[in-house]
């Protein structure tokens, strides 16, 4: 069993190996250093190789759970912060703000606590001038459904119709994506930020008529 200790406001955020095939579930314990299990979350599922980012508060050992066997298998999570000169850019366009300015790499986009909608985002990489490399994304609004893949610094959404977005897709695209991946969160009305994906998965909700808030991206080493 490894034993993680990092500040209350840390990142962990990288490729996981495990000792063993697979691992059928993580368990975050945030429970003191002598193995109490006060505080416990299952994290996700995960197999040797994947690639996680993870917000600690305070967490202080992780265990492998494999099999109904409740076998502990050491695991180990190899920190990572993406190079200044590559990054994730994305700006949102929110109710009652307009565009809000660019963030990068896992900060903030839109609000959280103030009701508002997201209205529109621009995502670009920095640092890929020479590559082929490109991010796609396409989200789903209020009375339209799904609009087509924009790409590079392009429109998703819509300004000035007052319509929310409720879902999105990220991708990369490109004979150099070999070893990026991207990983994003959404925060969602009536429910929070929701657990992360990865590569062209729905974050967000369809048919729900609950509005996105705000995003989080990362660009991943995989």
């Amino acid at each position: 069993m490894n034993t993680i200790e990092l500040d209350s406001n840390a990142w962990v955020y990288g490729q996981l190996f495990i000792q063993g095939e697979h691992c059928l579930g993580i368990h975050i314990m945030s429970g003191d250093s002598a193995g109490t299990d006060e505080g416990i979350k299952h994290f996700g599922t995960f197999k040797a190789g994947d690639y996680v980012a993870v917000e600690y508060r305070l967490v202080q050992r992780m265990t492998c759970i494999e099999g109904g066997l409740n076998t502990i298998i050491p695991i180990q999570i190899l920190p990572w912060t993406p190079p200044a000169i590559k990054a994730v850019a994305y700006e949102a366009h929110v109710q009652n703000i307009g565009w809000q300015g660019w963030v990068k790499n896992g900060e903030i986009a839109g609000t959280t606590g103030q009701s508002l909608r997201l209205e529109a985002i621009k995502i670009k990489l920095e640092g890929f001038e020479l590559k082929d490399i490109n991010v796609l994304y396409r989200v789903h609004i209020q009375n339209i459904g799904w609009q087509e893949w924009v790409k590079n610094g392009e429109i998703a959404g819509t300004t000035g119709q007052s319509l929310r977005l409720e879902a999105i897709e990220i991708k990369l695209e490109g004979s150099d994506t070999d070893g990026f991946g991207i990983i994003y969160q959404a925060h969602v009305q009536n429910i929070g930020w929701q657990e992360w994906v990865k590569n062209g998965e729905i974050a967000g909700t369809t048919g729900q008529s609950l509005r996105l808030e705000a995003m989080k991206i990362f660009l991943a080493i995989t």
